[in-house]
């Protein structure tokens, strides 16, 4: 994926920590709807989620908007958007993300 966006983490990451997991998907299930208005992307990532079920994905992103100039984490803005921004923060968290404002 090269579509001019910073990615999070320029490597492939398996994350097993059942607590992590849990957090992540937390976070991705009190997503609530959200609309940025001319978004500018700070980082994005793909997550695959693999369970018993089967397997996903979603993109998420974290953007900055003159409404939200501190930042919001979008969860899969491609479709419907959501956000959550306990997501940006613990996948900063799990992947030593370092900001450079």
């Amino acid at each position: 994926m090269d579509d001019g966006y910073k990615q999070l983490i320029d490597h492939e990451m398996t994350i097993t920590n059942r607590s992590s997991i849990q957090e992540i998907m937390a976070a991705i299930r009190n997503a609530k709807p959200y609309e940025a208005n001319h978004p500018q992307t700070r980082w994005q990532c793909f997550l695959v989620i693999s369970n018993t079920s089967g397997v996903s994905s979603i993109r998420a992103a974290k953007v900055f908007t003159f409404k939200e100039p501190q930042g919001v984490t979008e969860i899969d803005p491609m479709c419907d958007s959501l956000s959550n921004n306990a997501l940006g923060d613990i996948l900063e968290k799990l992947t030593g993300y370092k900001s450079h404002q």
